[in-house]
């Protein structure tokens, strides 16, 4: 047997003997944590908390370490009942490791209700968690399980919505937008939110308003469309060649309705502007459709619509296979900005832009955390903590939910 035989198995010997004793990072407040094989942790416990402005998941561990997720906040009642009664005897006594397997038990031991909606809100609120929780366990950032990270700065557009014009005027629009050039941000997304019930609205909103946050941020700054399905594939081509040639705009998200994929295709083949579309598709499947029917050229799935990080890596992978760009549908700071920068480091396909709203329009979430992550020219820098890399305060946590 030959010296550098020995010396690998050595080396391994070492290794994994250092792995065995390593002593687990524990998050803010917790109890010390126990000195053990990092394997053999196993979830004790899945806690939820619902927030006026979230929906929470704590995954605990019988190493007194805990990992944090966040579900879709809609309907939160409905899916934290769900978490609850459907899912939480696929999770507790598993190795915290075994996310993959704890995913597949959660989706298919409850999939006759639909592959969408709610199991897969309700699933992401657990998946991430667990990312959370192995990344503390490890001591590395969640990315670095991930695979690695490619960047270590996301550019992101700052996000609003006006709710078909219901919720503020074409002024306080602009007056919102400006906000965000004001702090340094490069890119502004106005979200219509139209809907299908109020399908090509007469008058039409989005020229007013468009028009007014244009005038607000100046020529050079990025703007970003969101119809939020509320067009027929005619009045979509009709509005999008007018936002691209008259607006400068470049990204063109959810023109038609979710339900009608061959008519966002007709868009996406009648236009030169960037269809995007994924935040109202929960799953691999659904994102392959759009590839397949819908023809977008931008997949945006949302970290706590789809499933959490597991799927949302298989969503961009699928990405990856069709030279489709991933940006991520992202509406709240705090545990789903740092979930999807998590996933944005760790995939070649990441876009442009990542979504941010306005952490001051989610006091409530921000203050459950020691630090808000502040936009810089533009940009997030992508946290190098341990697990997704915000400590949250478990106490403030407890005192904030509501009925």
């Amino acid at each position: 047997m030959s010296d550098s035989t020995c010396s690998r198995r050595d080396f391994v010997a070492t290794t994994a003997g250092a792995l065995a004793a390593t002593t687990l990072v524990p998050s803010l407040g917790a109890q010390p944590p126990v000195t053990r094989p990092m394997g053999a942790v196993k979830v004790t416990a899945v806690k939820t908390y619902k927030l006026r402005q979230a929906l929470y998941v704590e995954v605990q561990s019988d190493a007194g370490v805990s990992g944090w997720g966040e579900c879709a906040p809609n309907n939160k009642d409905v899916v934290q009942v769900f978490v609850q009664t459907g899912l939480v005897q696929h999770v507790v006594g598993r190795s915290v490791w075994d996310s993959e397997p704890i995913w597949h038990d959660c989706f298919y031991a409850n999939s006759d209700l639909g592959p969408s909606g709610p199991l897969l809100n309700a699933i992401a609120g657990i998946d991430i968690a667990l990312w959370d929780l192995k990344g503390k366990l490890a001591g590395v950032p969640t990315w670095q399980l991930l695979g690695g990270r490619y960047r270590e700065r996301q550019r992101v557009y700052g996000s609003f919505a006006v709710d078909g014009g219901r919720r503020m005027t074409a002024d306080q629009a602009a007056r919102k937008a400006a906000s965000f050039v004001e702090r340094g941000y490069t890119a502004v997304k106005l979200r219509m939110q139209i809907r299908e019930r109020n399908l090509n609205p007469h008058p039409d909103p989005t020229i007013p308003y468009v028009k007014a946050v244009r005038a607000a941020i100046g020529p050079t700054v990025e703007l970003l469309v969101d119809i939020n399905n509320g067009y027929t594939a005619a009045r979509a081509i009709e509005r999008g060649r007018w936002l691209q040639d008259e607006m400068g705009v470049r990204y063109y998200e959810e023109p038609t309705s979710m339900q009608q994929l061959h008519e966002l295709a007709q868009v996406s083949e009648a236009l030169d502007l960037f269809i995007v579309a994924g935040e109202n598709e929960h799953s691999r499947w659904q994102h392959r459709d759009l590839i397949d029917i819908a023809k977008v050229d931008v997949l945006n799935p949302d970290v706590s619509k789809a499933g959490g990080i597991t799927e949302v890596k298989r969503i961009a992978a699928l990405g990856q296979a069709t030279s489709k760009r991933i940006m991520l549908h992202n509406t709240r700071p705090g545990i789903l900005t740092h979930a999807s920068l998590a996933v944005i480091a760790s995939i070649s396909n990441a876009a442009e832009y990542l979504e941010y709203s306005d952490p001051d329009d989610y006091q409530s979430l921000t203050a459950l955390s020691a630090e808000t992550l502040p936009v810089v020219n533009g940009e997030l820098v992508i946290p190098s903590r341990p697990g997704l890399g915000i400590e949250l305060d478990p106490a403030a946590v407890a005192r904030a939910v509501v009925a």
